[in-house]
């Protein structure tokens, strides 16, 4: 069984009918979508021009994936990596969520 985790960037993709993504996803049985890509797309939604078509499939979406929770687990999973390409020059960065990366059509 085939199972993917989306980013904010890749949900916006999908949306977009991004085909390079599109065809990742052949074969793929299950998403997971981490519950803060739904909040940080729903944060740009409140800004978009297309916010209930948008909102419509994120809801579609959200119901068809199995949703991760971020836990004290996660947390500490989170920052030993985070630490961890700190340690080698490639730093994630401090804050990503305006990212502006919803679509606009």
């Amino acid at each position: 069984m085939r199972h993917l985790a989306l980013d904010t960037n890749a949900v916006s993709a999908l949306f977009e009918g991004d085909e390079a993504l599109t065809a990742v996803l052949v074969g793929v049985e299950r998403l997971t979508i981490p519950v803060v890509v739904l909040g940080e797309y729903r944060y740009g939604l409140l800004r978009s021009r297309h916010r209930r078509k948008l909102e419509a499939l994120l809801d579609s979406l959200a119901r068809e994936s199995d949703l991760a929770d971020v836990d004290d687990e996660t947390t500490r999973f989170y920052a030993v990596v985070r630490e961890a390409l700190r340690a080698k020059g490639r730093p994630l960065p401090e804050n990503d969520v305006d990212r502006g990366d919803l679509p606009s059509a």
